[in-house]
């Protein structure tokens, strides 16, 4: 048998496309950021940027940027905050999570498109491996 982590970025872009108020998610921006404007949004953006495992747990940083009007990013990252924290110690996708925390809450960046708000978090996500069948 073989043991492999998921794709923590893609699992997450499942989980918070039933956030309210999020229209779009994925893991990269629909345009280069001087083409973003306000009709590109609400969008929201999973990045993995990092992290570690012990072998049976990943353990993935993860940034989400949310970009809006203020009123949307401020309010759909603190969706997406709460939502996170309620996906600790359940099974999503028949994937386990074992814990989710915030390592840095919503806040806002600046971003090159004034019209164009942005907040962006950053949370650690633990999951355990899966096991697969080896080919015969």
């Amino acid at each position: 048998m073989t043991r492999q982590f998921i794709d923590v970025q893609a699992l997450l872009c499942d989980y918070i496309a039933d956030v309210p108020g999020v229209v779009t998610v994925a893991t990269r921006t629909p345009a280069a950021p001087t083409g973003f404007t306000a009709d590109n949004t609400p969008f929201v953006q999973v990045r993995r940027i990092g992290g570690a495992d012990d072998t049976i747990t990943d353990t993935a940083r993860i940034d989400i940027d949310v970009y809006g009007t203020e009123e949307q990013a401020h309010d759909i990252s603190e969706l997406i905050r709460q939502a996170l924290r309620n996906l600790r110690g359940t099974v999503f996708n028949n994937q386990l999570i074992d814990r989710v925390s915030t390592e840095v809450a919503p806040a806002y960046f600046d971003f090159v498109n004034t019209e164009v708000y942005r907040y962006i978090a950053t949370y650690v996500v633990e999951t355990r491996n899966q096991v697969t069948a080896e080919p015969e």
